[in-house]
């Protein structure tokens, strides 16, 4: 079976040692062929010294790397600069600043995706923290009971060019001042009824909490309040308390260790 060229859009600032993490993640996979595209931002570390090492590595495993340290002003800009460098072959995209569970992780995606004929697929994941699970996200439910709170993992979703070219980029001026840019791109996507969307339980990606997401829920709160007035939905506040109450469920997990094999340590 001969795979189309996937692109993995990944984002880093100041942060050398969760690149190598992912790259590494990357070059693991079975699945090819891969585009890699990331943006450093104007990284002051040693991103950039760390990009030149693994061009080598990428292009004798078969994997195009793709990358720019074009200054951003928020993570909108810094996806949008990806975004531009996609390969014109590229018939599927995803975002990653995390590293996949296993292996055949993207394999497990594109062989789902591909055989239920899915513009797009929300997957599984893990949070871990200090070694622990402290977040279960199963990737199963409906993309369409996003009224009631549903989203699926920004990490954790693989979807076609053509979704991407109708849907467009970030909003870069809405969210040089805002969390929650993935939010409102979610909802263009979710609420179109335009594109067939599909679910995996399995967990794809294993990432690190932390960020916004983990650390300013009252501010995102706000923010997803506001995405959803701007978008005109009927009772937005429905739909955030749901969304409050599926984080707080998602966090009523036993911290147990991080098995061995799914254990990142920076």
């Amino acid at each position: 079976m001969a795979y189309p060229l996937v692109s993995i859009v990944s984002i880093f600032l100041n942060d050398a040692m969760m690149l190598n993490v992912v790259m590494d993640s990357i070059l693991n996979q079975s699945y090819s062929p891969i585009q890699h595209v990331i943006s450093i931002g104007a990284s002051k570390d040693d991103s950039a010294a760390l990009l030149k090492e693994y061009e080598f590595k990428y292009h004798n495993n078969g994997v195009k790397l793709t990358w720019t340290d074009k200054p951003d002003k928020c993570i909108a800009e810094a996806y949008n600069n990806c975004f531009r460098l996609i390969d014109g072959a590229c018939e599927y995209a995803l975002i990653l600043t995390n590293p996949y569970m296993t292996p055949d992780s993207l394999k497990t995606q594109m062989d789902f995706l591909l055989s239920g004929n899915y513009d797009g697929v929300f997957c599984g994941a893990i949070m871990q923290k200090n070694n622990k699970i402290i977040r279960k996200l199963s990737g199963g439910g409906n993309p369409k009971h996003w009224r009631l709170g549903w989203q699926g993992t920004t990490e954790a979703f693989i979807f076609s060019r053509r979704v991407l070219d109708e849907t467009g980029y970030f909003n870069e001026v809405m969210y040089a001042e805002r969390f929650g840019e993935d939010f409102e791109y979610f909802l263009r996507i979710v609420m179109s009824n335009r594109w067939k969307l599909g679910t995996l339980k399995m967990p794809i990606v294993n990432y690190i909490g932390g960020g916004n997401s983990n650390t300013r829920n009252l501010e995102l709160a706000g923010s997803f309040y506001k995405v959803l007035k701007d978008k005109r939905v009927r009772f937005a506040w429905f739909t955030v308390l749901c969304k409050c109450l599926r984080v707080v469920c998602r966090g009523l997990v036993l911290h147990k260790q991080v098995p061995s094999y799914m254990r990142i340590d920076l």
